[in-house]
């Protein structure tokens, strides 16, 4: 293996995590040891975001009891994980902000944190830095600080610092000897991490220094202690066999051992996984036991809501029961009242449509009677005057017949106004065509438009058609789009070319609100475009 991975390796290895003595007693000690045994878990399984996330939360426990020694100790844990995941100037900023803050408050910070800095500025020094003399020099304060406090633990993480340093500046004698030292001390404080790691490093050291077969012993040796599941430090070991055999020129060996370090490989790897989905499915069973109490307390509050609801519901329902029958006595009573109006408003209206056109009826005879005594224009006047009353009492006979008072349906009123006009037009021997298009207009717009019709009638009677045989009227009223197209037309000869604007008939295109177009150099003509 290349040192730079040897450095890595090791490194991890010796990353434990220290508790720091001394920290504030009000945080809760189980959810402390819990979310440092999550970064634990998280860091060797290399699941650095949620490593991160659990110091943060960390620190914030701190940050809250204003716990300056276990804010610091959370800067170095950052530190620690920044390492490992090999973002060393992220790794060194959190140093330094751990040494800001010990420099700041260096009467209230313990022992055990200054251990601490010293052993995360030793592994920078050692692997960001690549200063094996830095890392001697705080890995030895680290050991005099922790023999002082009798903190075996760090004592022992230190001197396998030194003695990974002294590897690293080829002082491989010193090194062994070193390592000899922790694994001995080890075994009497029962550490047995340390213990593994110094093996690992003792054997890797004696292959570097070619004593070949007691580096052979020692891997055997400290794979005979490993339990069954060790398979992250088996690995290493075998791997270590493999790289030994290989340097022995035995290539068989190394190539089995190899094939059992890649076996052990797969089966870390497989751990690791296992081990991350037995926590999610702790956290997804956790997640659904709180959402069932939610549920539960959810719906004992909507099961009381609903009962005051229904209560309340129970006394509205009552009250509102009582109140529709006598709102419904009431409104019953009114109603027979304006059923009673309603009856006596319909006779009313119906007798005086009736009388209406009774009158209309009597003014159109009378006009009549006395039509049949006059002669040339005074007749024409008179008749003018008669077809116009006579328009008005067509338009009041349509509505009378209709359900519908506010409009009318055009076309059966401007072909009875044809039928008024009816004898004189045989007299005058002309022809009248209406090509109206079904359409229903308000009262008001009926009117006007059968005004109209009347008054071009007139004129063309009046003025078209002297000395002609063969007069012809057309009307064209066509629905379109936008709203319908009218269309007044004849085959006078008798038009002058200069068009006078007829009064009558612009006062009603006002009142129907459109722009209208007269031509006579073929007849006459007259059209506009009405929009809704």
């Amino acid at each position: 293996m290349k040192i730079k991975q040897l450095i890595i390796l090791v490194l991890y290895l010796y990353s434990n995590t220290i508790y720091c003595q001394g920290t504030s007693n009000d945080i809760d000690k189980a959810d402390q040891d819990s979310i440092l045994s999550k970064i634990e878990f998280y860091k060797e399984t290399f699941d650095y975001t949620h490593a991160v996330n659990s110091i943060y939360k960390l620190r914030e426990m701190f940050n809250l009891k204003k716990d300056i020694n276990g804010v610091i100790y959370c800067e170095l844990k950052l530190t620690e994980i920044n390492r490992h995941a090999k973002l060393f100037e992220a790794a060194n900023q959190y140093l330094s902000n751990a040494e800001k803050s010990i420099k700041l408050n260096r009467n209230k910070i313990n022992d055990t944190i200054i251990i601490k800095y010293y052993n995360r500025k030793a592994a920078l020094a050692s692997e960001y830095l690549q200063n094996p003399d830095s890392t001697i020099y705080y890995s030895t304060k680290a050991l005099e600080l922790a023999k002082e406090i009798k903190n075996e633990k760090i004592e022992l993480i230190s001197l396998l610092e030194i003695g990974f340093a002294l590897e690293v500046k080829n002082d491989l004698n010193n090194s062994i000897k070193l390592y000899k030292e922790v694994i001995k001390k080890s075994l009497k404080y029962n550490n047995i991490k340390v213990k593994n790691d110094a093996t690992i490093n003792l054997a890797r050291t004696l292959t570097k220094n070619n004593q070949f077969n007691e580096a052979i012993k020692v891997c055997e040796d400290g794979l005979n202690q490993l339990n069954d599941t060790q398979y992250f430090l088996k690995l290493i070991l075998y791997g270590n066999l493999s790289t030994i055999y290989e340097k022995k020129g035995e290539y068989n060996k190394a190539l089995d051992y190899l094939k059992i370090r890649m076996d052990y490989t797969e089966k870390y790897y497989q751990q690791t996984e296992i081990n991350k989905l037995q926590e999610l499915n702790g956290k997804y069973q956790l997640k659904e036991k709180n959402t069932e109490i939610k549920l539960a307390k959810e719906r004992l509050e909507q099961v009381t809501k609903n009962q005051i609801l229904l209560s309340l519901f129970l006394v509205i329902l009552v009250l509102g029961i009582v109140g529709l029958i006598y709102y419904s006595k009431k409104l019953k009573n009114s109603k027979n009242k304006l059923n009673n109006l309603y009856k006596e408003n319909e006779f009313l209206l119906n007798e005086a449509n009736h009388r209406i056109n009774n009158n209309l009826q009597l003014i159109v005879i009378l006009i009549s009677e006395e039509l049949k005594k006059l002669s040339g224009n005074e007749k024409i006047v008179v008749k003018k005057i008669l077809s116009k009353v006579e328009s008005i009492a067509t338009l009041h006979r349509q509505l009378y017949k209709k359900n519908q008072k506010h409009e009318i349906e055009i076309s059966n009123y401007l072909n009875e106004i044809k039928s008024n006009f009816s004898e004189i037009l045989e007299e005058k021997n002309i022809n009248a065509t209406f090509n109206v298009d079904p359409l229903k207009v308000d009262i008001d717009h009926g009117m006007y438009i059968g005004l109209l019709v009347t008054e071009l009638l007139i004129n063309s009677i009046k003025h078209a058609f002297k000395n002609q045989v063969d007069g012809e009227i057309v009307l064209n009223i066509k629905i379109n789009t936008n709203g319908y197209y009218f269309e007044f037309k004849d085959n006078g000869k008798n038009y002058n070319q200069n068009i006078t604007k007829p009064v009558l008939i612009d006062k009603m295109c006002k009142q129907l609100r459109v722009e209208y177009t007269i031509t006579n150099s073929n007849g006459y003509h007259f059209s506009f475009n009405k929009n809704h």
